[in-house]
């Protein structure tokens, strides 16, 4: 089971895309499916920010898995050290 909003909202998003995308939808119907798998009850307070940034960043780039770099990320914060980012300015 998914400790943090973060997780439980990519379980979600991802159950709910797979879905679709089993039917053939994508486009609007796409975004409905998504937007009707929410969670968390209430859509407000960190619970919705963050289940929002998951959905915006699953329908903009199409990822629809954590990637190894998430999940570094995501460790080093847990253990309270800090984020390595990827200098794109080179």
């Amino acid at each position: 089971m998914a400790d943090t909003w973060r997780e439980r909202a990519r379980e979600s998003l991802q159950a709910a895309y797979d879905a679709a995308r089993t039917l053939g939808l994508d486009g609007k119907a796409l975004e409905q499916a998504l937007f009707d798998s929410y969670p968390f009850g209430q859509r407000k307070y960190t619970p919705y920010k963050v289940w929002c940034e998951e959905r915006r960043k699953l329908l903009a780039t199409g990822q629809t898995r954590a990637d190894a770099s998430d999940r570094a990320k995501l460790a080093a914060w847990n253990a309270g050290e800090a984020i390595k980012v990827k200098d794109i300015s080179k």
